[in-house]
């Protein structure tokens, strides 16, 4: 190599016969820059940003002559050469780097949009086109501002929180708290796990079970990608206090339920309840079972089927219930001459969640 080198070169016809010879002179220099990176990927965390990337095939010579990566970074979300800065890897290359390689990006700014670009440099120095480049928002450990908006609507099946979408760029999901107030003034909160959210809206969740008329108070944070988030204490967090319907049945039933097990579904596409009658001398005189529902207009348990369901009956659905209510119900059992000898109330919260 950096050697002159000097070739003669002619072509041949399609006979064969042969031009005059051309003289062709070479420093030995190889200016050839390698195939540029492929697959760049960003991934960020607090305080890094690792970036990877593959290496076409060809490199193995290079790299084991003394070739390398370069990674660059510009601000923002165009990756700008005149605004490149070369950055300093942690960690660079694996065992296997002629195939690709890893920067940990520890000097990023932290709480913004950065892009980067990779480029491979031969032993001569040819350094490739830059890599396709990749956006990525780099990491923090500041928790997203208070959310705002929020209101809290008292419905048939629970509390429904709603808030303002938060201007941060980086939020991950909202987590709402429910707490009660203390005689002092303070809260006692429950947790973040007391309500269940759908599918629909990223800015409601529907909170609590049974509306029994208890009043709470409720708090929306916002978590960011990097798990940041507020705590419902902090004085910066709104708290809202609301107050439930309370949809209970002005009618108390006594259960009286000694003829086997039982149980009921919250969670079937209808409430449903199904059972066993056991106790051998009463059940042979159960001649049919009676399902009721409370009505709150006529404030009556009203049978939800004509006549008794059968002796041999051990499940029961509600195929009229609507979700976005709470239902009360009545399971009875019934001889022959009309008597009630087992009774279980229970409740279904049928919620639709948002």
């Amino acid at each position: 190599m950096n050697t002159n080198t000097y070739y003669r070169v002619r072509a041949l016809d399609a006979a064969g016969n042969p031009g005059a010879y051309a003289t062709v002179t070479s420093d030995g220099v190889d200016r050839m820059p390698p195939k540029s990176p492929t697959g760049v990927t960003a991934g960020a965390r607090p305080g890094y940003t690792n970036v990877h990337w593959s290496q076409p095939d060809g490199f193995f010579e290079d790299w084991d002559n003394g070739g390398h990566y370069r990674v660059y970074r510009s601000p923002g979300k165009t990756f700008d050469p005149t605004a490149r800065t070369q950055v300093t890897c942690v960690a660079e290359e694996s065992d296997e780097a002629s195939n690709g390689g890893n920067c940990y990006d520890v000097d990023m700014p932290a709480n913004t949009y950065v892009t980067y670009a990779v480029t491979a440099v031969d032993p001569y120095g040819n350094e490739s086109a830059y890599s396709a480049p990749v956006v990525v928002r780099t990491g923090d450990t500041v928790a997203p501002g208070p959310v705002t908006g929020v209101k809290v609507t008292p419905r048939n099946d629970g509390m429904l929180v709603s808030w303002a979408a938060s201007p941060e760029d980086d939020i991950d999901e909202y987590v709402v708290w429910k707490g009660v107030r203390q005689a002092d003034g303070t809260v006692k909160w429950l947790g973040p796990d007391t309500c269940s959210e759908g599918t629909s809206n990223w800015l409601a969740i529907l909170c609590g079970n049974l509306p029994d008329g208890e009043t709470h108070v409720y708090a929306v944070m916002a978590k960011d990608h990097w798990g940041n988030t507020l705590h419902p204490s902090d004085p910066k967090v709104t708290v809202v206090e609301a107050t439930e319907l309370d949809v209970r049945p002005s009618v108390t039933v006594t259960r009286d339920w000694s003829l086997g097990s039982l149980g009921h579904n919250r969670t079937a596409t209808r409430p449903s309840v199904d059972w066993q009658c056991t106790d051998t001398a009463r059940c042979a005189t159960v001649t049919g079972y009676r399902v009721s529902r409370w009505n709150p207009a006529t404030k009556a348990y009203e049978p939800q089927h004509d006549g008794l369901l059968p002796a041999d009956a051990r499940t029961w659905e509600d195929a009229t219930a609507t979700k976005g209510n709470t239902y009360f119900y009545t399971l009875e059992a019934v001889t022959a001459d009309g008597a009630v000898v087992g009774t279980y109330p229970w409740h279904t919260v049928f919620q639709d969640r948002v």
